[in-house]
């Protein structure tokens, strides 16, 4: 029996379709994708790899590349790392990438910066790793520091000067006590009741709001009403 192979047996061919891409490699009018993983993509397959992507919610918000897909080719972990790069699958398919992206960063909760106005994620770290500022009256509050001009906020109302004496911040506690993320695009959900059991409404995800991942049977003997 012949042994499965995980590379391609030559770079000049196209990963999804397998055609020979040399004669067209070095066209203007008919470029080759090259995400740097040895894998090239023709352009007819990647605009359909992107509407399908889309359209499947095989997209993803990286931390360094923003929202994006992998590599087609099984076991490549290599990202398409340059968003515009996704103008190259037409500018339909480009203009339904910008909208489902902006999406993603709503759902994902993106901080702005309230000293440069520059948007950016930030995941909350362990409460050993969290800055802290002291606040008159208020003793200290974990602050965020801004990626962008390196100043820092109230990481609780994300505002300069803090302003979590306000009670617009104290419902944002709440929310963040009271929410959790799906495990596959990251929306947040809110529960109010019921079992654990939760079908994401933005890409069908079933999970666990106990354990934040994929629901199983073991979640549904063990927490399914916790």
């Amino acid at each position: 029996m012949a042994a499965t192979s995980t590379t391609l047996p030559t770079s000049s061919l196209c990963c999804i379709c397998l055609n020979d891409v040399d004669d067209v490699k070095n066209s203007v009018s008919d470029p080759i994708l090259d995400l740097r993983c040895g894998h090239l993509l023709c352009i007819p397959c990647f605009s359909e790899m992107v509407k399908s992507g889309l359209t499947s919610a095989q997209f993803s918000l990286h931390p360094l590349h923003g929202y994006t897909i992998g590599c087609p080719w099984p076991t490549c972990k290599a990202v398409v790392k340059d968003p515009h790069h996704f103008a190259l699958a037409g500018s339909d398919i480009y203009s339904d990438y910008k909208s489902r992206a902006l999406d993603a960063f709503v759902a994902e909760d993106a901080v702005k910066c309230p000293h440069c106005s520059i948007a950016f994620i930030w995941e909350p770290p362990s409460s050993e790793a969290v800055s802290t500022e002291e606040t008159e009256g208020e003793g200290e509050r974990p602050t965020i520091e801004c990626p962008h001009c390196l100043n820092q906020f109230c990481a609780v109302c994300r505002r300069e000067p803090c302003t979590c004496g306000d009670e617009e911040a104290a419902n944002r506690v709440m929310f963040d006590a009271t929410t959790r993320r799906c495990p596959r695009c990251s929306a947040r959900t809110e529960r109010t009741g019921g079992c654990a059991h939760i079908r994401c409404t933005a890409c069908g995800e079933h999970w666990c709001f106990v354990c934040v991942g994929p629901w199983t049977e073991d979640c549904q003997w063990n927490h399914w009403f916790s």
